[in-house]
């Protein structure tokens, strides 16, 4: 009897006390996220584009872009844009007049 008692203890402690270890709800960190990023690979109208592109996020919310060699010349290309974070995604506000 004492046994059962012990093991019905022993499973039910061990379902409570069980977690998923999936990282679904995970953040990103801010102080990780600021600082140069280049892009390694990416896709455009399904088509793969250069390599050479650079994101730098700052503290303050904003993204400075520098896509190199993508004008129609061969230009380089900067823009930025306000960021926000929300949990694990990284949304980029654009303006246009």
């Amino acid at each position: 009897m004492k046994k059962s008692i012990l093991l019905f203890a022993f499973v039910t402690f061990s379902l409570f006390s069980c977690s998923s270890s999936d990282d679904n709800n995970s953040s990103i960190d801010t102080t990780q996220l600021v600082g140069t990023w280049f892009l390694e690979s990416a896709k455009l109208d399904g088509e793969e584009v250069g390599s050479s592109d650079e994101a730098n996020f700052t503290s303050n919310g904003r993204v400075f872009y520098t896509y190199y060699n993508f004008g129609t010349n061969g230009q380089d290309i900067t823009e930025n844009a306000d960021y926000t974070l929300n949990g694990n995604t990284i949304t980029k506000i654009v303006l246009s007049f």
